[in-house]
């Protein structure tokens, strides 16, 4: 669902807004990074990090130039992201 949706608000990098460009760089972190560090759930409903120090100090560095995971959290609740806990997306 994400895919979808940031494939349809996000149709090119320079025409993305500032509310749009978190949504744009999650899902090009996702696509391009390494699979060992995340990934999208086989369903593509969701997405995990499978390595938390590569995660913060290579990606988050390398997108965001920062390594502070809270700040990272902070942007997935602004838009509506949520941990899930249970599940077959666990």
């Amino acid at each position: 669902m994400f895919r979808k949706l940031c494939l349809k608000f996000c149709p090119h990098p320079s025409r993305i807004t500032a509310p749009q460009a978190f949504a744009y760089i999650l899902y090009s972190i996702l696509e391009n990074e390494p699979v060992e560090i995340a990934s999208w759930s086989e369903d593509g409903k969701s997405f995990s990090v499978h390595d938390g120090d590569r995660w913060a100090n290579l990606v988050l560095q390398k997108y965001f130039r920062h390594t502070n995971q809270s700040s990272f959290q902070r942007q997935l609740n602004l838009y509506g992201f949520r941990k899930v806990k249970k599940g077959p997306n666990r």
